[in-house]
């Protein structure tokens, strides 16, 4: 029997944070985060460096998907589905966790709806994140 999926449940209303066991620092805009369990270090692109300055412990991804859509004219829905995508990834990476209580912006998500990403995975990971060059 297969273990459930803990990413299986990310929505809007996460609030993500970053695991303890993860150092983190920008880098000419982009975000270079190394995982300490997995001694693996992880890039993220500019557009995930976005995403990722707003995780704090307390907000939630629909808070982050909105300033995103305020601050760059984008469609929420299109923002919301990329920023939970992102977030499914940096779960099953192993940089953040996170709970369904919402922190700062609970107000915020009154009436809106709770997107989930797609089920089905593509073998190659979302644009915001880039594996290092190997060599």
């Amino acid at each position: 029997m297969n273990a459930p999926d803990p990413t299986s449940d990310v929505g809007a209303s996460l609030v993500p944070h970053v695991l303890p066991s993860v150092a983190w620092a920008e880098v000419d805009g982009e975000t270079v985060a190394y995982d300490e369990v997995q001694k693996r270090v992880h890039v993220l692109s500019s557009t995930a460096t976005l995403v990722w300055s707003g995780i704090d412990g307390r907000t939630s991804l629909e808070q982050i998907a909105r300033d995103l859509s305020r601050s760059f004219g984008e469609a929420l829905p299109v923002v919301r589905s990329d920023v939970v995508e992102l977030a499914r990834d940096l779960m099953e990476r192993g940089l953040i966790t996170g709970t369904g209580a919402v922190g700062r912006s609970g107000s915020d998500l009154a009436g809106s709806e709770v997107v989930q990403p797609h089920v089905a995975r593509a073998t190659t990971p979302p644009r915001f994140l880039e594996d290092p060059p190997k060599g």
